[in-house]
């Protein structure tokens, strides 16, 4: 199937609410697909509902349109454990377009922002492990499974499944290390 021409943008505050629409929709249409994460208590108040903490906490929040309208979205922040780090934690594409490299496309956008953050040093993201073309994304984008974890599910209630733990370097930070000298180097330099 051909893609349809589409463009991916930074989502803008007056597109939010399609944001949250979409998210909102994802959650409803494949609750087996999204793990609960430490981002999820940032985004839910206690009844479940989006709150527009959205708004200030994702680091950064990409969209893809196809004819101004967002059918496609991920997120990522710096990560609360460790803030060299950067971890995606929410990647959704309308059924619709799947299967045409939008999802791919989309992945690699978010990947090249990050790559040119400095402190960031590692991108991780954990998917469902039934969710294959999502692991497939994230391997053809450079991430490796480092592990498996049995996390909850966002709106199945005391349900669980495994997610691959996934990681991929920073290819900017890779490459200033190289540049640095180990001390061993540097006692020959000397």
């Amino acid at each position: 199937m051909e893609s349809p021409d589409y463009k991916i943008v930074t989502t803008p505050l007056s597109k939010l609410d399609e944001f949250i629409q979409l998210r909102t929709e994802a959650l409803s249409n494949e609750p087996l697909a999204y793990v609960a994460s430490v981002y999820d208590s940032d985004f839910m108040n206690n009844d479940g509902q989006e709150i527009l903490q959205l708004r200030s906490r994702a680091d950064f929040r990409l969209s893809l349109e196809v004819e101004d309208r967002i059918v496609g979205m991920i997120c990522s922040s710096k990560s609360h454990h460790n803030l060299s780090n950067a971890t995606i934690h929410f990647f959704y594409l309308t059924p619709k377009y799947r299967g045409m490299g939008l999802g791919l496309a989309l992945m690699k956008k978010l990947v090249s922002s990050l790559d040119s953050i400095n402190e960031v040093k590692y991108l991780e993201v954990f998917v469902a492990s039934s969710q294959k073309a999502a692991v497939h994304i994230c391997g053809s984008t450079g991430f490796q499974s480092v592990g498996v974890a049995n996390c909850n599910l966002i709106n199945v209630p005391k349900k669980r499944c495994d997610v691959l733990i996934m990681k991929r370097p920073n290819l900017l930070y890779l490459e200033q290390m190289k540049n640095v000298p180990t001390p061993s180097t540097a006692t020959a330099m000397a």
